[in-house]
């Protein structure tokens, strides 16, 4: 699939509850406002978070794709041998490393992906991502 994506607008409710265009650079702008928190229901977070978790091993490597600011990717890293923490929006990024650092950890990387751009998912489906192949063993 060659040259610009289009994508249809759509009427798209975020996690926390506000709208959210489904234009790609509406939906960057939304996402890179500091004011914006990734995850607004914290008890369904913590959930999600916990059910992960039981199914990681010390030995596992986590692929956390729209990490957010990070609460699920620390609390992998604290579990397993390492956490590749990917998100499209530099503001959850920053915040997700500032996470990182209050939790001491230094088996994370963080990457800036859009899992939209096709040099990422080149069929356009998120099953078959490209990534830098540096950041394992």
């Amino acid at each position: 699939m060659a040259g610009n994506l289009s994508l249809p607008r759509k009427r798209v409710i975020g996690y926390c509850g506000r709208e959210v265009s489904a234009s790609m650079s509406e939906n960057q702008e939304y996402w890179n406002d500091p004011a914006v928190e990734s995850m607004y229901d914290k008890h369904l977070l913590r959930l999600e978070i916990d059910s992960i978790k039981e199914h990681l091993k010390p030995d596992d490597y986590v692929l956390d794709v729209g990490c957010g600011e990070g609460e699920g990717t620390v609390e992998y890293a604290k579990v397993v041998k390492a956490v590749h923490a990917i998100d499209f929006s530099h503001t959850r990024l920053a915040k997700a490393r500032e996470r990182l650092g209050s939790a001491g950890l230094s088996n994370v990387h963080f990457d800036d992906v859009d899992m939209l751009d096709e040099s990422v998912t080149p069929c356009g489906c998120s099953s078959h991502v490209v990534l830098p192949s540096n950041n394992y063993d």
